[in-house]
């Protein structure tokens, strides 16, 4: 009687497996999901010079919310200006994330009522207003945002409504425009505000 139910017992066995059409692994090992991951987006080519102040700044915000994608510091001085509030502020954000191994899954910003000099020196400020939707900071690898996919989320940046910066911009050697502080006159005017800005 034991032995029959052994046959038994690996005769169904068997049948699952071709049923399946996975020889030697069961139906639902081979129906789970893979977890989403992406990987970071490639570089966006930043248009950094000239007085087209609208692309210049929306440039380099586009640069800026990239960084906060890789999470990498030492890319950080190509849109800030070393020795600056901007430079120290974006740094600590994105040293910060790379110690979580984390990144921001970002949103569009939409900058409106950009102004600037027409004729600047080695100096400009720039006044803009800008929104952009809540971000989620999520961990690396794990970027897909749905709760099936088992993100690991770690925080809400807050939605950015509409918002006036004034912002001071620093021609480099190379003859671009780099952040040097950026600044919420009206909301926290004593506070360097380029990563509420990106």
């Amino acid at each position: 009687m034991r032995r029959s139910f052994a046959l038994l017992a690996l005769a169904g066995a068997a049948a699952v497996a071709v049923l399946s059409g996975c020889s030697g692994q069961s139906a639902t090992a081979a129906s789970r999901p893979a977890p989403v991951t992406t990987s970071a987006p490639s570089a966006p080519v930043l248009a950094n010079r000239g007085t087209d102040w609208p692309a210049v700044v929306g440039s380099m915000v586009a640069y800026g919310q990239w960084l906060l994608t890789t999470g990498d510091p030492a890319s950080a001085g190509v849109v800030t200006q070393a020795g600056c509030a901007s430079a120290d502020s974006l740094d600590g954000v994105l040293k910060s994330l790379a110690a979580s191994d984390a990144m921001v899954h970002t949103s569009p910003v939409t900058l409106t009522a950009v102004t600037g000099p027409a004729s600047p020196g080695d100096r400009a400020t720039v006044r803009v207003t800008a929104t952009r939707a809540a971000e989620a900071v999520v961990v690396k690898g794990q970027t897909g945002l749905s709760t099936s996919a088992k993100t690991v989320w770690l925080e809400d940046r807050p939605e950015l409504s509409a918002t006036s910066f004034t912002i001071t911009l620093a021609r480099g050697a190379d003859h671009g425009w780099r952040f040097c502080s950026v600044t919420d006159p009206v909301g926290d005017p004593d506070s360097e505000a380029v990563t509420r800005l990106l």
